[in-house]
């Protein structure tokens, strides 16, 4: 991820790093796991860190300029 961060807009990275620092804290209330990953269509991923993963590069590929 670190590659494509890098190489990546500076304001898109900044976006991503933020939004993955809230589903951090987001995941860690236990109870807002499963609704959290079912919002971006991830419900059936067991792994945290998978889903945190999925979701920043997907974001970095294809962020269009919006809310991130």
């Amino acid at each position: 991820m670190d590659v494509i961060r890098l190489a990546a807009d500076p304001k898109r990275s900044s976006n991503v790093v933020n939004s993955i620092n809230i589903i951090d804290r987001l995941l860690k209330l236990g109870r807002l796991q499963g609704p959290l990953k079912k919002l971006f269509c991830l419900g059936g991923l067991e792994s945290d860190q998978d889903f945190v993963s999925v979701h920043g590069v997907s974001s970095l590929l294809c962020y269009d300029g919006g809310v991130v």
